[in-house]
């Protein structure tokens, strides 16, 4: 992670980065969401977080040191460069987290994409049905 800190002066400007490093003491990392669900074929961003020795939160998700792994690839597939989970086959799978000493292990799950047929007549039906809720009943001639 990078902060940048500029400081204007009388004669420019002066510029502090910072970045958070594996060195300090970290005592926490932690994924957000914390329990992901993707859908087999989609993709889901997440960030990094972690609470260092003197309790700073930082977001790590671009950390060269971070290491985060799925324990089945052909479940969920962990895009680190772009910082996203990418479901490919209905299932469940550990993600491991490391930055520095700590460490954490998340569940996450793949869901099965609905077949879009099923999706089209679920809501069909649902509008249908609110539709005809709506009509008056036809007169009668008795």
């Amino acid at each position: 992670m990078r902060q940048s800190l500029g400081i204007l002066g009388g004669s420019g400007v002066v510029l502090i980065t910072t970045m958070a490093v594996a060195g300090i003491n970290w005592k926490a990392v932690w994924l957000e969401p914390r329990n992901p669900v993707v859908t087999v074929g989609e993709k889901q961003p997440y960030t990094v977080m972690g609470l260092n020795g003197m309790n700073t939160t930082a977001d790590l998700t671009k950390s060269p040191y971070l290491k985060i792994i799925s324990s089945d690839p052909d479940v969920l597939e962990v895009d680190q460069r772009n910082a996203v989970f990418v479901g490919k086959k209905a299932g469940n799978a550990e993600i491991q987290i490391s930055f520095s000493e700590a460490t954490a292990i998340v569940r996450a799950i793949v869901k099965e994409r609905k077949p879009l047929l099923h999706h089209l007549l679920h809501h069909t039906t649902t509008r249908l049905s609110a539709l005809y809720a709506c009509t008056e009943p036809p007169f009668s001639n008795s």
